[in-house]
């Protein structure tokens, strides 16, 4: 009896979870028919207003609209598809993805056919798109940093991409894409959900004609286009000007031997904007493109990045010309300067440059081996020099100076002069001396038999190897 009852009690119980999911299907189906019913009125009545044609569809529920708009081709399609793949365009654009009793989620679009490559792509980044953009090397974007940063833009070389999103194009592309919009397959592309308001849509074609007003007629596979867009982007006064530089930079690059090239970088070298001047000086060949980088690498009020093109720039086309010497000479005056790296390494093509301009970077760590390899092109005068401004060393900066070049350079002849100048220097200058004659001991050949001797100037030390003082002698 008591297994009877346990019987019916489970067949109920299956009964009634039966009957849930035959409910929740039916919930299911009757929710997706009601979206259905709402996205075809809503479509009726926008192809009504904007004098679209209906494209009823075999096997589906679900109204399809195409015509023109402005003369552009427009199709706002609708259509049931399984949930997109996480890093799909529709992934990233779509806002309804609620499947329905078998599935498949509604999937509706609208298009606008502008004639732009069927390779370009442009949607707003997310995460995981910018991570792996990143990784794949890919993240050249149009050269504005905050477009850029919130939109993935390929499928076209720099330079066309460049000149598509230039102007006004740019600020208009960047209100499409924040609002949800892509570009794909030659195409405008707006996700317009499962909407059942025309409003929605209204506004989405709205949207759509006023992106093609600034992105028509565009010729990007036409290389005169693209050099025009980017001369006119370079010369422009866009505020951005690290915009214009990209475009310049790209046009120059893409393009170095066209007409318009040189011209622009004529122009550009005018503009008074460092970073602008910077780009063109290495473009132009224009006499005068040397002078205008000579006074930028100079220039301490200008960018770090003008100035190390600047300069690359004299280097390059002025190898050993006054320009060059003169920027070296200037440049070494500062030693904390980002470009006194790149001015020893000049100087290394240039006449020696004297002792009393090189020591202040014989302080500074991350130069001081091209610094002493510098001095060491005075070699044999180096070594009386520096032992001589030591003698005359008024400061602790002077002796740290002298200390460090005289322990990369010397041998042991400077050995009493530094233990001498130790006598009555303060205690840190004194480490870095007695540090510079350990490292020239260490430098010494070793000693021989009948080399060693006690040194006068205190009791307990070695004094150097006879036959090094026999030569100091003679």
């Amino acid at each position: 009896m008591e297994a009877i009852v346990v019987l019916l009690v489970a067949a109920a119980a299956l009964g009634a979870v039966a009957a849930t999911v035959v409910g929740s299907k039916r919930l299911a189906e009757r929710r997706a028919a009601d979206r259905a019913e709402g996205w075809n009125r809503a479509l009726r009545a926008v192809a009504k207003t904007h004098h679209l044609t209906e494209m009823p569809r075999p096997n589906t529920p679900l109204l399809s609209v195409s015509g023109e708009l402005d003369g552009l081709p427009v199709a706002i399609t609708a259509s049931r598809e399984p949930p997109p793949e996480q890093g799909s365009l529709n992934f990233v654009t779509l806002r309804d993805h609620q499947p329905d009793a078998a599935g498949l989620c509604l999937v509706t679009w609208l298009n606008v056919d502008i004639g732009l490559p069927k390779t370009l792509r442009m949607h707003a980044e997310d995460l995981l798109g910018a991570m792996a953009r990143l990784m794949a090397g890919e993240d050249y974007g149009i050269g504005n940093l905050a477009f850029d940063r919130a939109n993935t833009v390929d499928g076209l070389p720099p330079a066309t991409l460049t000149a598509i999103c230039s102007g006004r194009a740019r600020v208009a592309l960047t209100r499409w894409l924040k609002l949800g919009g892509i570009i794909a397959d030659g195409a405008l592309r707006y996700p317009l959900g499962a909407t059942d308001e025309t409003t929605v849509i209204d506004k989405a074609l709205k949207n759509a004609r006023a992106l093609a007003t600034h992105l028509t007629p565009m010729r990007p596979t036409d290389p005169l286009w693209v050099q025009q867009r980017l001369s006119d982007a370079a010369l422009s006064d866009d505020p951005d000007v690290s915009f214009r530089v990209v475009a310049a930079t790209r046009l120059f690059n893409a393009f170095p031997d066209a007409a318009i090239t040189q011209t622009t970088a004529d122009r550009l070298l005018d503009s008074n904007v460092p970073t602008l001047q910077a780009a063109a000086a290495g473009a132009s060949d224009a006499p005068r493109a040397i002078d205008v980088a000579y006074a930028v690498a100079i220039d301490t009020r200008a960018p770090d990045g003008a100035r190390h093109t600047c300069f690359g720039v004299l280097m390059t086309r002025s190898p050993c010309g006054p320009q060059l010497q003169s920027a070296v000479e200037q440049l070494l005056q500062t030693p904390a300067s980002p470009l006194a790296f790149m001015a020893l390494h000049a100087a290394s093509q240039l006449p020696p440059q004297p002792i009393a301009a090189l020591l202040p970077l014989v302080s500074i760590d991350d130069i001081r081996d091209v610094a002493i390899a510098e001095l060491a092109r005075h070699s044999p005068d180096l070594q009386p020099d520096l032992v001589r401004r030591l003698s005359l060393a008024a400061t602790d900066d002077e002796m740290l100076q002298l200390a460090h070049a005289l322990r990369a350079t010397a041998d042991i002849g400077a050995i009493e002069p530094l233990r001498t100048a130790s006598g009555g220097a303060s205690r840190h200058v004194r480490r870095a001396l007695d540090a510079a004659i350990a490292k020239i001991q260490s430098r010494a050949p070793a000693a021989g038999a009948g080399q060693l001797s006690v040194t006068t100037a205190s009791g307990g030390q070695l004094s150097e190897p006879s036959d090094h003082a026999n030569r100091r002698k003679q």
